[in-house]
């Protein structure tokens, strides 16, 4: 039988709005996208936590989402760790939306167990403010350790997925789901810690 600490750590336990209130205005994280940040009851990113983006290929957009998240935490003295991306991301690009290129730290090209491994170490090690992961071929075992790793480090950890493992059980605390459509990037809120999954919204001012 799981105890307490691991049960709310993965996410499994029902919490309601108990979880969003014990987070203070110090490890609030906005999204830069209000109606996101409206939508999340810590009123941004939840801190400690496995967020998951899904997406149907890398390029839909989840740099571009997350570029508010790395502009935030860019007076934070800790390393944002990227693990697999699929392109180098473009230091001119990062600079521009404000993201602290010194905090930068890159892995490439690591097998599937050493990328687990290496964000595992990352988050619970308190040396990172973020993980993000490229992160495809996970068993739900393996993304309760992130999550718990993710509560030690004191560490979010955005990992981006294939959209076709919605379906997949996680515990993360937000799920979101990302798809290029006519009228710009279409959100689906599929799973958030303490409230309901949302119907898509189109944001038309993300390309």
């Amino acid at each position: 039988m799981m105890a307490m600490a691991e049960l709310l750590a993965s996410g499994q336990l029902w919490q309601g709005e108990a979880a969003a209130s014990r987070v203070t205005a110090e490890e609030r994280l906005a999204t830069g996208w209000p109606w996101l940040d409206q939508q999340l009851l810590a009123g941004g990113w939840p801190p400690r936590a496995l967020i998951e983006l899904l997406v149907d290929a890398p390029g839909q957009g989840e740099l571009r989402l997350l570029s508010r998240a790395l502009a935030g935490l860019a007076e934070d003295r800790r390393w944002q760790l990227w693990i697999n991306p699929p392109a180098t991301p473009y230091p001119p690009a990062l600079r521009a939306a404000g993201v602290a290129l010194e905090r930068q730290l890159l892995t490439l090209d690591l097998s599937p167990a050493l990328a687990l491994w290496s964000a595992e170490q990352g988050l619970a090690s308190g040396s990172c403010s973020l993980v993000l992961a490229w992160l495809p071929h996970l068993e739900l075992a393996q993304l309760r350790r992130l999550q718990l790793a993710a509560e030690r480090g004191q560490c979010r950890c955005f990992a981006i997925r294939p959209a076709a493992l919605a379906c997949q059980p996680s515990p993360a605390a937000v799920r979101l789901q990302l798809q290029r459509v006519a009228g710009g990037l279409q959100l689906t809120l599929l799973k958030r810690r303490g409230g309901w999954p949302l119907p898509p919204a189109i944001w038309p001012q993300v390309s």
